[in-house]
């Protein structure tokens, strides 16, 4: 007989609430994914075959790569794993691997504590034993490791159970576990806030276990663990010279810090005002703006439906490969990334970075998860569905991570295009002042044989980044959509029509300027293609939330 353990860990969204920063965030996130590795390394001491996820050699920038002993930069580790223990070890029976688990716990608390000690030791100076103690307590009652287990006999209708059933059966099992009530102990101390405020410390210090496990040589350091604002505007900062760099530095790494700009006097102590002092002309609204974007897969389910046992490991081993190679993508964007496992991934990134949008990025995301996946003999390929909320760099974190998922969860995956749902990208915008608004786009519509054959993702992004400066133009494009919606009802499927209209809107002498031109020619194909892509009711909304992203991402700074 054989018998397979199931473990998942909690509760990732109320840790993840905890979060002001991005550094915060990404200690939050790697905390349970470092949890997770913890335990598969001990569960494998134990000569535990895993099923979820992929535990072995897998190559990374050219060279085999060890994900349980390599450092990775960003957590990889779901918070689910799969595994079974030999028939031969007899004695690992149900309470050993409660015992295990229980030490891993104990193993992250003493960790934790020693960190601390070492960071903050007036939290211990009082009273140590009690101190300990206390934190020992909640950590332990805190972090919620469940586990479920079956036995698979030796029989011959059992031995034709495949892989993907026996996940499938134990992942049924954890969800109806995880529907129960937790309840967390009382806080009256929160170590847990305590941990990620000081492990995001890293221009001070360097000592955290969690640093030292995701970083090792510091080799990932250039790009990780920056500010909102150094996010927003990488662009920016990637071109100060070195005493504006510096100058810059300082004024993210204090609060109370003042500088001046060369051959200035003027004392300036924000760092957004400063990059906007330095770049008159290239400064935009957006610099002030961060996305965090969340994205999951569709279909994966259907898709391990097809696989049999040999295939399930190679779709797990690429989805690994895939989980490596995006965060490489995110951060050769200029983005941060906090989680990136399989087809789960949460990421920080700029709006724009040089002559890429964000938009880019997600291109390449889906043609490296293509890519990693292409080859199996799936009968649906699965594809990548993305919730994205922008907001300003001094809102709270949580109600943007809280936007963000709803956005995915509750629009990208669910949304009804008149040909489809799901591999979409839905995002919204919160402006400084309050006022939202938002878009929902499919990446590959599924047209109908009357079309005319516009996607209205691909003609959007193209007047993204036609860079349109004009903002008056763009205000008057959103004027005369507001307006002119009646119309637009009846004339946006006739091409003749619509042609007629515009022109009607837009014939000054102003508007005969060649970018011009192309911008109110992709507008045209953008109306075209929102209305075959989209129900009745959701034109509206989605082709006025459009062209106020197209005029966002191009408008000079005055909010």
């Amino acid at each position: 007989m054989t018998i397979y353990y199931a473990i998942t860990l909690g509760p990732l969204i109320k840790t993840l609430g905890k979060a002001r920063k991005t550094r915060e965030l990404w200690a939050a996130s790697y905390l349970f994914s470092y949890l997770m590795k913890s335990l598969i390394i001990a569960f494998k001491e134990k000569k535990a075959d895993f099923l979820v996820p992929y535990v072995d050699l897998v190559t990374w920038r050219g060279q085999e790569h060890d994900i349980l002993k390599s450092p990775n930069g960003a957590g990889i580790f779901a918070d689910r794993c799969v595994f079974s223990i030999p028939s031969e070890n007899r004695e690992f029976d149900w309470e050993k691997v409660v015992k295990l688990i229980n030490q891993v716990k104990t193993s992250l608390f003493k960790s934790s504590y020693r960190f601390l000690l070492d960071q903050n030791p007036k939290l211990f100076k009082e009273s140590p034993k009690k101190a300990c103690k206390d934190m020992k307590e909640f950590f332990l009652d805190y972090f919620q490791v469940y586990a479920v287990s079956i036995n698979v006999d030796e029989s011959p209708e059992a031995k034709k159970l495949q892989k993907k059933e026996i996940v499938a059966s134990l992942f049924a099992k954890l969800d109806v576990l995880e529907l129960h009530t937790q309840i967390f102990p009382e806080e009256k101390m929160d170590w847990l806030e305590i941990l990620l405020g000081s492990v995001s410390l890293m221009h001070r210090n360097v000592n955290s276990f969690l640093v030292k496990d995701a970083l090792g040589n510091d080799r990932f350091a250039k790009n990780r663990f920056e500010s909102l604002v150094e996010i927003s505007s990488r662009d920016l900062i990637e071109q100060l010279e070195e005493e504006p760099s510096n100058a810059f530095r300082t004024l993210i790494e204090s609060d109370d810090a003042s500088v001046s700009l060369p051959d200035s006097s003027e004392e300036i102590s924000d760092p957004l005002i400063y990059l906007e002092r330095s770049f008159p002309r290239e400064f935009k609204t957006y610099h002030k703006y961060i996305a965090i974007v969340q994205a999951d897969g569709d279909g994966i389910g259907n898709c391990i439906k097809a696989l049999d046992d040999q295939m399930y490991g190679v779709f797990s081993k690429a989805l690994l490969s895939f989980s490596l190679q995006a965060a490489d993508k995110v951060r050769e964007y200029g983005g941060v990334p906090a989680f990136v496992g399989g087809d789960d991934i949460l990421f920080f990134a700029p709006l724009r970075y040089g002559k890429k949008d964000l938009f880019s990025l997600i291109d390449s995301l889906d043609e490296l998860f293509s890519k990693e996946l292409s080859g199996l003999p799936l009968t649906e390929f699965p594809t990548l569905s993305y919730g994205v909320s922008v907001g300003y760099h001094k809102f709270p974190m949580y109600e943007n991570l809280e936007i963000t998922r709803g956005q995915l969860f509750g629009k990208a995956k669910h949304f009804e295009f008149r040909n489809g749902m799901k591999n979409a990208v839905a995002i919204q915008i919160q402006k400084h002042s309050g006022q939202t608004f938002s878009a929902i786009f499919r990446k590959e519509a599924r047209l109908d044989a009357e079309s005319q054959g516009i996607d209205s993702y691909s003609v959007f992004k193209k007047l993204v980044r036609l860079n349109i400066e004009e903002n008056s133009f763009l205000n008057s494009v959103i004027y005369h959509l507001g307006r002119d919606w009646p119309l637009l009802e009846e004339v946006g499927m006739d091409d003749t029509s619509l042609e007629h209209l515009l022109n009607k809107n837009f014939n000054e002498s102003f508007h005969q300027k060649q970018e011009i031109q192309v911008f109110i020619e992709g507008f045209r194909a953008l109306i075209q293609g929102v209305f075959q892509d989209y129900q009745e009711g959701d034109r509206k909304e989605n082709l006025y939330g459009a062209i106020r992203l197209v005029k966002f991402l191009n408008r000079d700074d005055n909010d």
